[in-house]
């Protein structure tokens, strides 16, 4: 997403006419997700996709008409199983896409939300898609509300941006799309924008060093934090986004944790552990892991238990850390890591009761001490 509002932005600076396409809403198995979006330039690029083949050409057949008239417009689309057999899907079903001209508002709001989700913090988007039947729509159609419920942009409307306002943040809380009627005349789409979702790894060693470099490969901002500087230092960690060095525990309360953050666990050795553990536990973080055989996990548990820790805080640890690939090796071990937080990410399958210390998942092979 963030690579089509970069081009967005970019189109817009050097002069040149553009077209936005959301899907706003659908029905049935058609080829794209709700939130799919796509660019349509008046030189006839296109950045993105609302699900290829016959739609997406008619889109940026239209999209062509928009740039000469600027008026925005909603298209329905019905997907035939023949249609649907064409571009590849065993049935059709109903899509609506809404087509607007990029405008300033947009620019601004495409050139905050770039820089809240490279951050790991949420906003939403809310776009006016209907505005009592009117043809031209005007200037104000684009408004982003931030997870504190600050906004930038506007609706035109007091009472409608109130509203909005309020949707907004809980569709940032929820993470789902809705529109917002008002007045019975004008309707709003509201869509949390995606975040670059932020993986935090405790412990520069040698799984460290491996899953920075996965992590970054598949989506994630990684920061890298160690009390060590000839472990923790751009050399070995060239792709790293941010590095910390300090003692774990001030590193932890530097940090700003959400629920996009992914915690990874690896230090050198228990006490670190445990001490940066203890923290995760009170984070409202998507993902918590932590390295080590589940004898090892079961100590640190029971010494967490003891301080007062619930046992509900503890099952949320994804421990032993890693899907169970049979790893052994730094690499594979990071690579089992990675592919933990991408399942958590897309959140496919309930997994939550295979990762609770001693249950059936079978712990990666941690290998020696100085690995972590």
């Amino acid at each position: 997403m963030n690579e089509l509002l970069k081009e967005l932005v970019d189109t817009h600076r050097q002069g040149g006419a553009a077209a936005l396409a959301t899907v706003i809403s659908r029905q049935g198995p058609t080829p794209m997700a709700s939130e799919a979006k796509m660019l349509t330039r008046i030189d006839g690029k296109i950045v993105g996709t609302v699900g290829g083949g016959c739609t997406e050409a008619q889109v940026q057949s239209e999209g062509k008409k928009l740039l000469l008239d600027g008026l925005s417009r909603t298209l329905d689309f019905t997907l035939t199983r023949k249609q649907a057999g064409e571009e590849g899907h065993i049935c059709g079903g109903k899509v609506q896409i809404f087509l607007e001209p990029v405008r300033e508002c947009t620019v601004a709001c495409a050139q905050e939300a770039i820089k809240l989700s490279e951050t790991g913090r949420p906003c939403a988007w809310a776009t006016l898609i209907c505005r009592g039947g009117a043809a031209d729509l005007g200037e104000n159609t684009k408004m982003l509300v931030r997870a504190d419920g600050t906004t930038l942009g506007s609706l035109g409307n007091e009472a409608l941006a109130a509203k909005v306002t309020e949707e907004g943040v809980k569709a940032i809380k929820e993470q789902t799309t809705q529109i917002v009627s008002f007045d019975d005349q004008t309707e709003v789409f509201i869509e949390p924008m995606p975040v670059v979702p932020t993986v935090y790894v405790f412990g520069a060693g040698h799984v460290s060093c491996y899953l920075a470099k996965m992590a970054k490969l598949v989506g994630f901002r990684v920061v890298l934090t160690d009390d060590r500087s000839q472990f923790a230092n751009r050399e070995r960690f060239p792709e790293a986004d941010e590095i910390i060095v300090d003692d774990f525990e001030v590193a932890c309360n530097k940090l700003t944790v959400n629920q996009f953050s992914y915690l990874v666990i690896v230090t050198r050795g228990h006490l670190h552990d445990a001490e940066v553990l203890e923290w995760a536990v009170e984070t409202k973080s998507k993902y918590i892991g932590m390295i080590g055989s589940r004898a090892k996990v079961r100590i640190l548990f029971r010494d967490l238990e003891s301080k007062g820790f619930k046992k509900e805080s503890l099952a949320k640890v994804y421990a032993p850390i890693g899907l169970d690939i049979k790893a052994e090796t730094p690499e594979e071990i990071a690579l089992s890591i990675a592919a933990e937080m991408i399942l958590v990410r897309r959140q496919r399958q309930q997994i939550d009761s295979d990762h609770q210390v001693g249950l059936k998942k079978v712990v990666p092979k941690s290998g020696p001490a100085g690995w972590a």
